[in-house]
């Protein structure tokens, strides 16, 4: 598990989750374990991903290639 690849993830969801609080909930407990995370905090975090572009809206970009 790539401790600093998944930090980088959290905080950008952080980011996110002030622009659309639906998914502040789910970011608020992925953000618990930056410090130790396991493969299914990742695998949450990355589900959220793809809820964020199936659910995306006009003007909305998800660069995938810096998370």
């Amino acid at each position: 598990m790539d401790k600093e690849m998944y930090h980088r993830l959290v905080v950008r969801l952080i980011y996110l989750a002030r622009t659309k609080p639906n998914i502040a909930f789910v970011v608020s407990l992925v953000s618990q374990f930056t410090h130790q995370p396991k493969e299914a905090h990742l695998q949450v975090a990355l589900r959220t991903i793809q809820y964020l572009k199936e659910t995306h809206e006009e003007g909305f970009c998800l660069d995938e290639t810096r998370v």
